[in-house]
Formats: C-alpha cells, sequence, structure tokens
C-alpha cells in the first residue's frame, strides 16, 4: 500500500520533458548577430504540456552568465505547447514574485497583455543585446521593443536563476542540453 501511494505521489510531481520531442532552430538572428542554439527544455505539470524554452548564445559553446546577464547577447525562443485556456496576464505567483524584481509595472503589464493573447503552437521571441535593449516577437510580429526594459535579464532569473521556476529546465539549459 506505501510502495502504491509513493508511486501515485512521485508520477503527480511537476517534471520536464527532456527536449527530445522538439526541435528549435539551431540558428537565429538578433539585432543583427548569429545565435546559436545553447540548451532547451520542455516545461510540464503532472501530465500538462505548457511550453517549449530554448537558449540562443553568440557561440553553442557559450554559457549563460546568470550573474550578470545583461552583458550577453542571447535569444530565448518558446513555444507554447499547452492546448487549454491561457489565462490573461502573468501566469503565476512565483513568476509575478521573480519578475517583478527586475520590471517596472509598465512592462510588467505589457508582458501580461503578450501572454494574454497566446495560444497553442505560439511562438514567441524575447531578444537581447547588450547597449540596445530587448525585442519581444510574438509569431515573428514585434510586440515590443525597449532600450531599458530588462526583460531578458527577467526571464534569466525566472528560468536560469538561483531560484528558478524549475530547476530541472535550468539543469538542462546550463547543460546544453538539446
Amino acid at each position: 500500500m506505501l510502495s502504491a501511494l509513493l508511486g501515485l505521489w512521485i508520477s503527480l510531481l511537476p517534471t520536464e520533458a527532456d527536449a527530445a520531442d522538439f526541435k528549435p532552430p539551431e540558428i537565429l538572428k538578433a539585432f543583427g548577430q548569429t545565435l546559436m542554439l545553447n540548451g532547451c527544455a520542455s516545461r510540464d505539470i503532472l501530465w500538462i504540456d505548457l511550453y517549449d524554452l530554448a537558449l540562443y548564445l553568440p557561440s553553442s559553446n557559450d554559457k549563460v552568465d546568470a550573474t550578470a546577464p545583461d552583458r550577453q547577447a542571447k535569444t530565448f525562443w518558446i513555444k507554447v505547447t499547452y492546448d487549454g485556456s491561457i489565462p490573461k496576464g502573468i501566469p503565476s505567483e512565483q513568476w509575478k514574485e521573480i519578475l517583478k524584481s527586475d520590471l517596472s509595472q509598465k512592462v510588467l503589464d505589457r508582458l501580461g497583455v503578450v501572454i494574454g493573447k497566446l495560444k497553442q503552437g505560439d511562438i514567441v521571441q524575447v531578444q537581447a543585446a547588450p547597449g540596445q535593449g530587448d525585442r519581444l516577437y510574438l509569431n515573428g510580429q514585434l510586440e515590443f521593443d525597449e532600450s531599458h526594459a530588462d526583460l531578458s535579464k527577467a526571464l534569466t532569473t525566472l528560468w536560469l536563476g538561483p531560484n528558478p521556476v524549475s530547476k530541472n529546465m535550468r539543469r538542462l539549459l546550463l547543460l546544453g542540453h538539446c
């Protein structure tokens, strides 16, 4: 009986897929610079797929600097895999707590509007380059272009910082897993 309960409990824990079932592009352009795929992971909770995430840096051998995320060109590529109704605004209290430390209320509100538009299959790219700012694209359309928004810094903290939304995703992204 105890082993059955333990098995059920373990099966209900949040997990991330090993990213074997999705293949993001190997190369992306951001701010006129070529960026290489450095790592990827899939986020799911229980059996519900949420999104695929890929990290791009100037070289496929680069390591992201989570302690100084604004010193490095990068792109986060996100594919929405959730097939349900996506709530409007920032998706969870954990996201809000992490993001509000780096973002102004104006930027949080704008990000919430973009998140409210998302549906399964959408591709979001958040691009950043030192001294050039942040750009957010939804399905190839520019939604956000700010020189001092710190959006990529906040997302770096969210996914790669010391207390990420998922430690397994962080591990996979930093290992260069894809």
